[in-house]
């Protein structure tokens, strides 16, 4: 009996231990448990935000604000961070998606004419296309642009339509290769989409685009030489 009982509370006890080990904050597996489903329920924040199309741009940045602050550097209040920032850029994003959006059908139309004044079959026709569908992917760059630049600085609609063009010309490269990183996640939700791999996409992508944008970011910050030369643990979150 005392064998049995001595077994059964050795048992519990180590099970006891092994639940308080994973839900210690410090545990590798608990922070990256909680880290696969801030990714798993921002991507799903970002996919419903969009639903409406002109809530693209206050969505991205949203997606863009809470997932560097608080999935790449450690800061609290994820879900808060993104309710608080795309309400807080609502109109300003709502209007810049409108923007791009109309540039949008613009395009569509005059690839519908190219594709009908050039038969498909023509040599001349496939440089045409691809060129013109890179100058679309340079448009998307640029939205995209101005949605991360929305997310960190307070814009008019005026003055982030200039930023974003200036900025997509003068970081070219980088701000290029985040809109096809972007491009590319949109093509792979698209086309696993019965994988349900559209439940990280949005938040790996933007993650990955952070790596290329934020030096980008910090060159625009106000009196960033002075927070630099402050220690690494008292500066902002986006400066760390």
């Amino acid at each position: 009996y005392y064998i049995k009982q001595f077994a059964a509370f050795s048992l519990q006890r180590i099970g006891t231990d092994r639940m308080k080990s994973f839900f210690n904050p410090d545990n590798f597996i608990f922070r990256f448990s909680v880290t696969i489903l801030d990714i798993v329920v921002l991507s799903l924040l970002w996919v419903v935000f969009c639903i409406p199309i002109v809530t693209i741009g206050p969505a991205t940045a949203a997606l863009y604000y809470s997932a560097v602050k608080c999935i790449r550097f450690k800061e609290e209040g994820t879900y808060k961070n993104f309710f608080d920032s795309f309400r807080s850029n609502f109109r300003t994003g709502a209007g810049y998606s409108l923007v791009f959006l109309a540039l949008a059908a613009s395009m569509y139309i005059i690839y519908i004419a190219i594709v009908g004044i050039f038969p498909l079959k023509e040599a001349l026709t496939v440089p045409i296309i691809w060129g013109f569908l890179l100058f679309c992917t340079f448009l998307f760059s640029v939205f995209l642009c101005g949605a991360i630049l929305l997310s960190r600085f307070e814009y008019t609609l005026s003055k982030l339509l200039a930023d974003s063009f200036r900025i997509g010309f003068g970081h070219l490269p980088r701000v290029y290769v985040s809109g096809l990183i972007a491009v590319a996640a949109v093509l792979l939700s698209i086309k696993f989409f019965y994988y349900q791999l559209w439940f990280i996409t949005p938040c790996l992508s933007i993650l990955l685009i952070s790596k290329l944008m934020e030096p980008v970011l910090r060159k625009y910050t106000p009196g960033v030489e002075d927070l630099m030369q402050i220690p690494l643990e008292e500066r902002p979150w986006y400066l760390k």
